[in-house]
């Protein structure tokens, strides 16, 4: 929704300079929320709430799982919004691409969203993940 505030606003196409500080603000928070490690932090956040068992290999595959059906619901999520606002939809080869780069990259990182509660290195070392990946 915050890649629609210049559309509701009026401002599409005016220099940065014209342009309110709520359509500037947006432009900013919509830059943030539109990388890929916000799409990551996602899907290792949905592995951690999911993996709230005390038996490692029990917790990973809800953590797994969880993290692969957020990152599904969150592309079709962001394709309904898209066509909702009236931007331009993407074609479907490249709706259909992200779809299976949700699958393919969802479940890894559910895990590491499981593995942040074990204790130790392996614990310490999935925390970074995300942070690392921004950086």
């Amino acid at each position: 929704m915050v890649n629609n505030v210049p559309v509701f606003l009026g401002e599409v196409g005016e220099a940065r300079g014209d342009r309110s500080a709520w359509s500037q603000t947006a432009e900013f928070v919509s830059l943030i929320l539109d990388s890929g490690w916000a799409w990551a932090a996602a899907a290792v956040g949905a592995g951690w709430i999911a993996s709230d068992d005390q038996r490692r290999m029990r917790r990973l595959f809800p953590a797994a799982l969880a993290g692969c059906v957020v990152l599904l619901v969150a592309t079709t999520a962001y394709e309904s919004l898209k066509a909702w606002f009236g931007g331009d939809v993407m074609l479907s080869s490249v709706r259909v691409y992200w779809l299976i780069a949700s699958m393919i990259l969802g479940p890894p990182l559910g895990a590491v969203g499981a593995v942040i509660r074990q204790p130790g290195l392996a614990g310490t070392c999935a925390a970074l993940v995300v942070p690392l990946g921004a950086a």
